[in-house]
């Protein structure tokens, strides 16, 4: 796989997008049809966002990831929004869960022509609602596992130092200094506490009141914010591939693009904000 590092020249006259995986990449190709954008896809989000940090990567290149379970507690979406011209860094994310987020709107969906789309708009929406009340606890649960794990990966330990030799060189030096690290009581005593069933039940109240909009276990169209929060990539499986509601021989992928090759195809604003910071950002750096 190609990245582009510092100081290599662009000698392809393109923007590098990469991204995580074939659907994304199939997406967004569909997105720059005909823009010099060329996108590849990577591997997973923690892959790319290690990539993305790297102080050597050249200006031509942007890492978009999904959001997966970060910080929708925050009001303020500023982190997710696509960069502005600035690029202060390299890495940007989809302001929703998952790319798939995107494409279980009855909205999008129902401009597919009739002989890939079986069913009307009203009963899409349904079914979405329907398939997103059957997995919601689920997916709250799954927000508190993943909030746990990241705090829990985000405990620092200094590692030891060169001038840490003057005090010992020998085996039983450092497994007695390793052992004797005020770090571990830390670690111990925050795993102890983000463990204690009412910080977990907290988090549960936190994430069903995010995405519901109150604490009532019924999900209502236009209110919390679970079409941003469900699995996308779940939900779409399940509603093109059982549900009857797209011909028989079709994939997600297909479904997607499909939609995105209808001319004058209704994008969502997301879409439409990146393929615009993406070309006025070619137009910066292509000389």
């Amino acid at each position: 796989m190609y990245i582009p590092l510092r100081p290599m020249k662009n000698i392809e006259n393109s923007i590098y997008l990469f991204v995580e995986g074939e659907f994304d990449k199939e997406v967004l190709n569909c997105i720059f049809d005909g823009k010099p954008v060329i996108v590849e896809f990577l591997g997973s989000c923690e892959i790319l966002r290690r990539i993305a940090y790297s102080p050597n990567i050249a200006d031509y290149s942007l890492f978009l990831i999904d959001r997966d379970h970060y910080s929708f507690e925050k009001d303020a979406n500023d982190y997710f929004l696509f960069p502005k011209l600035e690029w202060k860094n390299h890495l940007v994310i989809w302001p929703k869960r998952e790319l798939e987020n995107y494409f279980i709107d009855a909205d999008f969906l129902v401009q597919l022509p009739e002989n890939i789309r079986k069913a009307t708009k009203e009963a899409i929406e349904e079914r979405i609602l329907k398939i997103c009340q059957k997995r919601l606890f689920l997916d709250v649960a799954n927000y508190v596992i993943n909030s746990l794990r990241v705090e829990m990966r985000d405990e620092w330990i200094d590692n030891f130092r060169n001038s840490d030799l003057e005090k010992g060189q020998t085996r039983d030096d450092f497994l007695h200094a390793l052992l004797r690290m005020d770090a571990w009581k830390t670690i111990q005593s925050r795993a102890s506490q983000l463990a204690e069933p009412s910080e977990i039940e907290r988090r549960f109240r936190c994430y069903h009141e995010l995405m519901v909009g109150d604490f009532t276990e019924r999900l209502t169209l236009g209110q919390g914010k679970w079409l941003n929060m469900t699995s996308g990539k779940d939900v779409l499986n399940e509603l093109v591939n059982n549900t009857g509601f797209f011909a028989s021989n079709i994939t997600v992928n297909d479904v997607a693009k499909q939609l995105l090759r209808i001319p004058g195809v209704k994008l969502p604003d997301d879409f439409i904000d990146l393929r615009n910071t993406m070309i006025q950002r070619t137009k910066q750096i292509i000389k």
